[in-house]
């Protein structure tokens, strides 16, 4: 006999992480397009700039609204970080490496990751734990770049709760509000 299955629940892609203020994205897409001419590979579209500080992939639907409450609950943290490199990751592509544009990791911006990663952990949303390499991705399948940047001034903002939606042009990042 065969018994009746509930359908599984829907899910989203979804992340956790900070925007840049819009003239630091125009400047980061500069730096980006300056980039790609010399690496090549695919430039991240400028709405998909931001820096993550938990990803956690998929996750039901049904979450997000606890996920939207608990961002809001966690303590503010005013800070700056500042980006001055460009690297790359090796992908584990065949096409290329990815390129990002970083910097060092300050204390307030260590702390703030420490806080989501035990929110996610107290509240039961698994996430990627990997060590945190505070980096924003400016192309994919590109030659490894590795230069000093002049140094760039992130002021941080909250935290934001993000979902990947998948188009015919790759991922489109999207801030998910109230």
């Amino acid at each position: 006999m065969n018994l009746p299955t509930d359908p599984p629940s829907p899910t989203e892609r979804l992340f956790i992480a900070l925007a840049p203020a819009e003239s630091l994205r125009e400047t980061l897409c500069a730096i980006r397009d300056r980039l790609h001419n010399q690496a090549g590979g695919r430039a991240m579209p400028a709405g998909n700039l931001h820096l993550t500080l938990a990803f956690l992939g998929d996750t039901p639907t049904a979450r997000i609204p606890e996920l939207l409450q608990l961002l809001a609950a966690l303590p503010r943290r005013e800070f700056v970080w500042r980006i001055e490199r460009a690297g790359s990751f090796k992908a584990g592509s065949p096409k290329g490496c990815i390129v990002w544009a970083g910097g060092e990791t300050p204390a307030p911006l260590a702390a703030l990751v420490e806080d989501v990663w035990a929110t996610l952990r107290a509240n039961r949303f698994p996430f990627d734990s990997k060590q945190f390499r505070p980096h924003v991705t400016l192309l994919r399948d590109a030659r490894p770049v590795d230069e000093t940047l002049p140094p760039l001034d992130w002021q941080a903002g909250p935290p934001l709760l993000y979902r990947s939606v998948a188009t015919p042009r790759g991922p489109r990042y999207e801030v998910i509000t109230r």
